[in-house]
Formats: C-alpha cells, sequence, structure tokens
C-alpha cells in the first residue's frame, strides 16, 4: 500500500490529518516504514 493513502479515507474519516490524527508522530513513521518495506519485499 502506498503510504499517501494514510491521508486518505478511511483514516481522514476518523480525523481530518489521516493517520498523523490517529497515531503518535514516531508510529506514523514507523508504519510508513514498513510500509515501505513491505512493498520493496514484494517487488524484488
Amino acid at each position: 500500500m502506498d503510504p499517501a493513502r494514510l491521508y486518505e479515507s478511511p483514516f481522514t474519516d476518523a480525523d481530518p490529518l489521516g493517520v498523523e490524527g490517529i497515531f503518535k508522530d514516531a508510529q506514523v513513521i514507523e508504519l510508513i516504514d514498513i510500509l515501505n518495506d513491505v512493498r520493496m519485499r514484494a517487488v524484488a
């Protein structure tokens, strides 16, 4: 999943800031890192 989708519905349905309004900054960074890692492994 593209991390940009974290700033779209359904995340913006819960908070106008998307994922940043739901989780703490460190958690958002970790989540994005995990999503990027999964995408990289899926391509390989």
